[in-house]
């Protein structure tokens, strides 16, 4: 679980960073845990601490137990409640799964009509922003050489790099009792994502919020400002390799605009490459290609016209190659995707941003 609060210090015109690490686990009835080893693999090049999680992880319920279940025993659930009662804004980055997580673990089970967990998650927090989904929003829009990566650590990378050429913008410090993030990078350290977190929704709004102005014409912006300015992007979270490009939380999602996709499939005996994919297939350019399994890999194509150039023109080879198919292709691969959701579920993370004085002006 991680957290991390941005309060602002008006006499240094500068926020500053509270971040903090909890490991939650939940321990009531005969709960069971599920590991997949792809993710126990990531969590150990990380360095996460399986022993304090085992040991020491706080407790946490559901609203539906919350009722007949010892104070003791319901432990990160009141932090949960807290967050709903102050309905502050919550930042992510990417964080559809983290939002179904926190819905499901800290609330109540997922509501059987996708409509009606939008409208209930907006309830609980009526101020969601998804970074990833500003970052994609802006790169249209503004075409910003900053902006070339979202992935979190790419996208922190380049805007601290890069902070200079911006006038006035927001400086982020780390509070005297959370100087371990001073130096250094802790990328999927679940604190300092958190931070990053929150630097980066800065950082994008202050780019937005001087918009065609000059360099003369910029100006320090307070925060309430910022979250004006990204009024267009909150609210609408992003979703990687979906039908959709991001969920609205307040209306009709966008028009499915998914790319085009295909399966490529070699021989028995052999393992798929990328390498392997360009030497048979051709030039995938752009393409996203996501390996299934050592014998199959799934590629994203931006068009039909391309993902049709690429059957059409295809010579005979190890691979075999065709259009991907979501009810012959998709069940399967489910399984996998559920285990991976699973072992989230243990290590769950949520990222949370309060911004304190300025937000006040905001409500």
């Amino acid at each position: 679980m991680l957290w991390c609060i941005l309060s602002w210090q008006a006499i240094l015109s500068r926020y500053v960073a509270h971040s903090f690490n909890f490991y939650v686990l939940p321990r009531h009835q005969d709960m069971r845990y599920s590991f997949q080893a792809s993710n126990v693999d990531f969590l150990c090049t990380y360095k996460f601490d399986f022993n304090k999680l085992f040991y020491d992880g706080i407790p946490y319920v559901d609203s539906a137990l919350n009722i007949s279940t010892k104070t003791i025993e319901k432990g990160f659930s009141s932090v949960f409640n807290m967050l709903v009662e102050l309905k502050k804004p919550l930042l992510g980055h990417n964080m559809f799964y983290d939002l179904l997580l926190m819905y499901e673990k800290f609330y109540e089970p997922l509501p059987v009509q996708y409509v009606d967990f939008k409208q209930q998650l907006h309830s609980l927090f009526p101020l969601i922003v998804d970074t990833k989904n500003v970052c994609l929003g802006l790169k249209k829009l503004l075409g910003s050489t900053l902006l070339e990566f979202s992935s979190l650590s790419e996208l922190y990378t380049a805007l601290i790099r890069n902070e200079g050429t911006l006038l006035h913008s927001p400086v982020v410090c780390h509070a005297p009792d959370c100087k371990r993030y001073s130096s250094g990078t802790y990328f999927h350290e679940a604190a300092y994502d958190a931070f990053c977190v929150g630097t980066v929704f800065l950082r994008l709004a202050h780019l937005m919020a001087m918009k065609g102005l000059s360099s003369m014409e910029a100006y320090p912006v307070a925060c309430h400002v910022y979250f004006q300015k990204l009024q267009p992007y909150t609210n609408k979270i992003n979703v990687s390799r979906g039908p959709l490009n991001f969920v609205n939380l307040l209306g009709e999602d966008p028009v499915h605009s998914a790319p085009s996709l295909l399966i490529a499939k070699v021989q028995r005996g052999h393992t798929i490459t990328k390498r392997m994919l360009e030497e048979n297939v051709g030039d995938l350019g752009n393409a996203d290609v996501q390996m299934l399994n050592n014998g199959s890999a799934l590629i994203a194509l931006a068009s039909m016209k391309r993902a049709e150039s690429i059957l059409l023109n295809k010579k005979p080879s190890l691979i075999h190659v065709r259009k991907y198919s979501w009810v012959r292709d998709t069940l399967p691969n489910s399984k996998i995707l559920w285990l991976g959701v699973l072992m989230s579920a243990v290590a769950v993370g949520v990222t949370g941003l309060v911004v304190a004085n300025a937000l006040r002006k905001n409500q």
